[in-house]
This record gives C-alpha cells, structure tokens and sequence, in this order.
C-alpha cells in the first residue's frame, strides 16, 4: 500500500493554510503550495519551509498526495490546467463537489474533507474533526483512511451525495448562525451597548446543543407564538436598520420566527 509522506497543495486559503501547518507539525513533507495569490503563499511556504509558485505549469510529479483546496467556482480551472500525472493520487476538500469530478483525468483520485470552519490567522486542532474520506477504490480508501488518522479520530467514509446533505446542514449550523450572530452584534453596537454582554447567552445555547437536540431546547416569542412581541421586535429593527441594503433583516426575523413556529406544530 502507498504511504503518503510528500504532499503539494493547490490552493491557499482558510483551509489549505490550516492543512499546510498541520501536515508540518506532524511531520510530513509539504514539496510545493501552489497558488495565483504568490505573495500570501510565500508567508506560509517560509514557515513550513517550502517553495512557492503561482505558475501551475511548475507543479512537480513527484508529490505522493496532491490537495485542491480552493473555491468551488475554481475546481475545473484549475483541473484544466493541471498537467501531473495521469497515475498520482489526488484529493479535494470540497464539502459540496463530487468525487467524479477526477474521473476523465486521474486513476487514483478522492475526498479529503473536514468537517469544520477554517481562517487563516486561527489553526485548529484537529483530533476531533471529523474527516470525511471518499476515494475511487478501496485500496485508495484505505490509504486516505490511514494518512487522516494520523490527525483525528474522528474519520467517517462518506460519499459524494452524503457529503452533500452534511455540507448543506453545516451552512445551517455555522454560516447561517454566524451571520445571525453577527445581526445580534450590530443591534448592540448601534445602541452603544458591549455585544460581549450575550456571550454567556451564546455560551450556553452552544452548549445546550451537545446535550440535548436542538428542538427540545427552543426559547423565545416564537415558541411561545407571542406575536406582540415579535411585532414590536420588527418594529424595533426597522429603525436600526435604516440602510436600503440591510431592509432585509426584518423579514429575516418574521421569516425565521414564522419558520419556528411551522417547525414546532403540534
């Protein structure tokens, strides 16, 4: 079986960045990160002590694992310009893109995905991430299988369609609570009120989710179909948000209190 030990990356963001320190740190060799950003990709290259190149033309044939990580929009650039081997073996990390998309180009190809939110200037520690591993044969499947746990324990064999369904839930689960988050933010500091005030609040919904599913924990006017205070709340963000761009935030808070109460119907 192929021990993985030499490793190029393509592509340079949130997660190949996180990826880039957590292979160094564990020892393998990174030979090349390849990306159009060259100046952003040098800070890390100097730090893992690796070289970096914005040309894909100069991506060497001598890597035992090749990483895409970039942007869903870039995947069939980038597979159109990249001249490797027919025979290495190739992974993404995309969380909605099927694994056939290597089928016409590559014998040895997979998904090496993991299940978190990623930025540049915070690395995470990944022993309890899960990884979703899917490749083209079992063999391969158990090469990918082998090199993830050398960073968690937490590795699931997912397919393309099963990744899909997680990565729409994940938009929910993260995306979607960030920006709620971030709405919760605004509406402090436009009333010169410290957002930091609903960190416990924060702290502990998180929290409840990891005991109890999500619909037994449900609070608020929603739940409780107090419909005069959530008029008074849309009444309330219509004057906070004055901006033409942000009209939207009160139909969200209508839509999604009105979603909470069809999703909890007796």
């Amino acid at each position: 079986m192929q021990k993985i030990q030499n490793i190029t990356l393509i592509g340079a963001g949130n997660v190949a960045t996180n990826l880039a320190y957590l292979f160094y740190n564990n020892g393998f060799k990174i030979l090349q990160i390849y990306s159009k950003h060259i100046e952003s990709t040098k800070k890390i290259s100097k730090l893992i002590k690796t070289s970096a190149t914005d040309k894909i033309n100069n991506i060497s044939n001598k890597s035992d694992l090749y990483i895409i990580s970039v942007s869903d929009n870039s995947y069939s650039e980038i597979l159109n310009k990249l001249k490797i081997n027919k025979n290495s073996f190739i992974v993404h990390t995309s969380g909605s893109i099927n694994i056939n998309i290597f089928t016409k180009k590559y014998n040895n190809y997979g998904v090496f995905y993991p299940l978190q939110t990623f930025t540049k200037n915070k690395l995470i520690d990944f022993k309890n991430i899960p990884i979703c591993i899917e490749a083209n044969t079992t063999e391969n499947q158990e090469i990918l299988k082998k090199f993830a746990s050398n960073f968690s324990d937490n590795i699931n064999i997912i397919n393309s369609e099963q990744r899909k369904t997680i990565h729409l839930s994940a938009v929910f689960a993260s995306n979607f609570t960030n920006h709620m988050l971030d709405i919760a933010y605004r509406i402090n500091e436009k009333n010169n009120i410290n957002p930091n005030i609903l960190l416990p609040l924060i702290n502990e919904t998180i929290k409840k989710t990891t005991e109890n599913h999500p619909k037994n924990n449900q609070t608020g006017p929603a739940i409780r179909n107090d419909n005069k205070i959530i008029s008074e709340h849309i009444d309330m963000l219509n004057k906070i948000f004055t901006s033409k761009y942000l009209e939207n935030i009160p139909k969200l808070y209508n839509f999604v209190s009105q979603s909470i109460k069809d999703l909890n119907k007796k």
